[in-house]
């Protein structure tokens, strides 16, 4: 089972350009650099459910929980289509 450091490890650093913040939990969050709105819409068109962080004043970071290993392979997957739709 990949934990939440695993999953940021694949995407933080690569050529997506996600910014991540440290997490200890089963979660972490991320920015791809458009409003967190727009973020949790093109996850959600994919199936993918998402926690928007406006509320806690970083309006472009999303939250992702750390799921099931066809899950996590799922968002990586989603993650690298939207981020490439993005640019």
């Amino acid at each position: 089972q990949k934990t939440a450091y695993d999953i940021s490890a694949c995407l933080v650093g690569s050529e997506m350009c996600i910014r991540d913040r440290p997490t200890q939990g089963n979660f972490f969050s991320f920015s791809l650099d458009t409003d967190s709105d727009e973020t949790f819409e093109a996850f959600l068109n994919k199936g993918i459910i998402l926690r928007s962080l406006k509320s806690y004043n970083m309006d472009r970071f999303v939250r992702v929980s750390i799921g099931q290993e066809f899950e996590n392979d799922s968002f990586i997957e989603a993650t690298k289509k939207i981020k490439g739709s993005i640019n």
